[in-house]
């Protein structure tokens, strides 16, 4: 657990660290081209709002980098649609704006709201939500 903590702070501020190059060589560039007539202490100010500002970037893109995309059928699982007829054992449903064939071991209403529990070809398998 500990080799885990270690590996994401290292991984965090390596990020950090590549993104404040070229916030660094923008200040360098200003402080060589005499744009800013400013104190040491304020450079300070403006390097540790930079390095914080970049070490936030770096916690979003970790965050994004560590989340696995669900994509294909294992996507599917867990959604929910409605029924666009009835279902006695099988029909069509509508799940994120696509029409699917679909089969349900219980009777289902037209317009009724569908869950679904499997994928099998292009064929979802489907339960009736419960109403609350």
């Amino acid at each position: 657990m500990k080799l885990n903590r270690i590996k994401i702070v290292l991984i965090l501020l390596g990020l950090t660290f590549l993104f404040i190059i070229d916030d660094v060589l923008f200040i360098l560039l200003f402080k060589e081209l005499e744009l800013w007539q400013l104190s040491a202490a304020v450079y300070f100010a403006v390097s540790v709002v930079v390095f914080f500002l970049n070490l936030s970037l770096a916690l979003v893109v970790y965050r994004a980098l560590k989340r696995r995309p669900v994509t294909g059928w294992e996507g599917m699982i867990g959604k929910t649609g409605k029924a666009l007829e009835t279902l006695a054992n099988s029909g069509q449903v509508l799940v994120v704006g696509e029409i699917w064939q679909a089969e349900s071991m219980e009777k289902i209403r037209k317009g009724s709201g569908v869950k679904i529990t499997g994928v099998s070809g292009l064929t979802l398998s489907v339960v009736k939500l419960k109403d609350h």
